[in-house]
């Protein structure tokens, strides 16, 4: 697999990451600008709607888009508006395309009516976030979002009114962050749901199946369920962040393919990678990812997907072993012909030695996101995943 094929297919298919926020990681160049002064939070109205019953509370399924972008319903509002979000652990920001927007980004995508909500309480600020491939900007609000059957009130959040061209495609209609970290000045929806008592514990975790649309993953606000998972979950340490960057970080040891180790340039001194569910692929320094992909040599035609190795990351001493079946991306490009490739790619940079652990390596293991006690959780996924199923191409 060289290096041009899999720039041609990922800039083919996708115009926009939408992952973390950090400076110096320019595939996912998400910059916030923000008001230095965005006013108090509006009087909190203790009201909890009780979630239905066919979906435990704290619990939202999760629609699929070829394995590569995961993406679960929230409300927003009195009436309740409903809306497909990114729950993205790269980032802490919310927005949505509002009705005042006027690009052609919006014009498929739900719309937030402010004047449908009485519970909706306009600023005079706007939020704007800038992407490597894209950005967007709006008016400051803020109203209640119910996640999973849990209502947080008066939760800060933009409602779009600009969305560059580069976003237009993507299938889901807003983004809602569940950093690590949040703005001192807006906090999180996670943050507000603790502070609320809505939640004991700032703990969530994500099971990522390959079955399409929606239905087979699930978001759990709460304790591990192991319904989605076998065996132990394995705990690691989150490294100590400086500054308000709201990764989840966490130290590694090295990555092999089958039996042969791939010397990481990171290795000198301490390898780290962002659990990112906001990321299609797994990301890595240029030299390294060339490596592994000349080591796993994926054909392009698919036929020796069976017979690859399996991908092995160790963390803390505990190797991760991810099949063929799941790191293996099948994609219809633009031409309309089925093709295979790694979902591994570099992470333009110069001299970036991060890492970002992305959906291929969740889908296979049941991941826990411990903000509380500031750890990572694995297990090994229930659903040991089968063919790689294909994704069609956007154009």
């Amino acid at each position: 697999m060289n290096k041009l094929f899999l720039k041609n297919i990922f800039i083919c298919i996708f115009s926009l990451s939408v992952s973390a926020v950090f400076a110096d990681l320019p595939v996912f160049n998400r910059i916030p600008v923000t008001s230095s002064n965005m006013g108090d939070l509006p009087g909190k109205r203790l009201y909890l709607k009780i979630y239905g019953p066919e979906m435990a509370k704290g619990k939202t399924l999760l629609h699929n888009f070829g394995n590569t972008q995961y993406y679960g319903e929230i409300k927003i509002g009195s009436d309740d508006q409903v809306f497909k979000v990114l729950l993205d652990t790269g980032s802490s920001y919310i927005w949505v395309p509002g009705t005042t927007c006027s690009s052609n980004s919006c014009s498929d995508k739900k719309r937030f009516d402010p004047q449908s909500s009485s519970s909706f309480v306009r600023t005079s600020h706007r939020l704007n976030l800038s992407y490597a491939r894209g950005k967007i900007s709006g008016i400051f609000g803020y109203d209640d979002i119910t996640l999973g059957g849990i209502k947080v009130v008066s939760q800060g959040f933009a409602v779009a009114d600009v969305i560059s061209d580069d976003i237009e495609d993507h299938p889901f209609d807003g983004v809602l962050g569940l950093g690590f970290k949040s703005n001192s000045i807006i906090p999180s929806w996670l943050d507000n749901a603790l502070k609320q008592g809505l939640i004991d514990k700032a703990v969530f975790s994500f099971y990522l199946s390959q079955k399409t649309n929606k239905g087979g993953s699930v978001m759990i606000i709460g304790e591990p369920d192991p319904f989605y998972y076998q065996g132990p979950i394995y705990w690691h340490s989150l490294i100590a962040i400086d500054g308000e960057h709201p990764y989840y970080d966490i130290s590694f040891d090295g990555i092999s393919v089958g039996a042969k180790n791939i010397l990481l340039s990171c290795q000198e001194r301490q390898c780290k990678a962002h659990i990112d569910t906001g990321a299609l692929y797994i990301y890595g320094p240029e030299k390294d990812v060339e490596s592994i992909l000349e080591s796993l040599d994926v054909k392009a035609d698919c036929s020796n997907v069976s017979q690859l190795p399996p991908l092995k990351v160790s963390i803390g001493g505990h190797i991760y072993e991810v099949p063929p079946q799941i790191y293996v991306v099948k994609e219809q490009n633009c031409f309309g012909m089925v093709e295979c490739h790694a979902g591994i790619d570099e992470m333009p940079g110069i001299n970036n030695e991060s890492w970002i652990l992305g959906n291929p390596f969740m889908r296979a293991f049941y991941t826990v996101f411990d903000k509380t006690d500031d750890r990572i959780g694995f297990a090994k996924s229930h659903d040991r995943l089968n063919e790689p199923k294909t994704l069609r191409a956007l154009y």
